[in-house]
């Protein structure tokens, strides 16, 4: 984890340690010019191009782990149309979640509980790198 604990400097962290593990996996990964742009990275699969939003919870909230899955001031949920994965790093566990943002919608947050996998939705994303060989 970075020495310096701010939220952009984590950000920053948890984007490379996913540039980081999809290109170990054998994926192409790019990222657009500026920071307009929805998505963070765009990972080529071979077969297709992902555009892929990352975001992390270093802290668990009342037993959970949030995360955002919108921006703004609004935090207006993203949608298919700007971004077609979400990656989801759990900090103090290290564990991703790679989910569909047709999954996701139209919901501005989720939970994660890497601690209590049987209880929760998401563990069927978790760790889930072949998301990208589904074409």
């Amino acid at each position: 984890m970075p020495f310096n604990h701010s939220p952009k400097s984590l950000g920053e962290w948890v984007e490379v340690c996913f540039l980081e593990k999809t290109t170990e996996c054998g994926f192409t990964v790019s990222r657009p010019w500026g920071d307009n742009a929805r998505y963070d990275f765009i990972v080529d699969s071979g077969t297709r191009l992902w555009r892929v939003q990352v975001r992390s919870s270093s802290r668990p909230d009342a037993g959970v782990f949030r995360i955002a899955t919108g921006s703004g001031a609004h935090k207006r949920p993203y949608t298919a149309r700007e971004i077609d994965l979400l990656a989801a790093l759990v900090v103090p566990r290290r564990v991703w979640y790679l989910i569909p943002i047709q999954e996701i919608v139209p919901r501005a947050s989720i939970q994660l509980c890497p601690h209590r996998p049987s209880r929760r939705r998401w563990e069927k994303f978790r760790d889930k790198w072949s998301v990208f060989d589904t074409g």
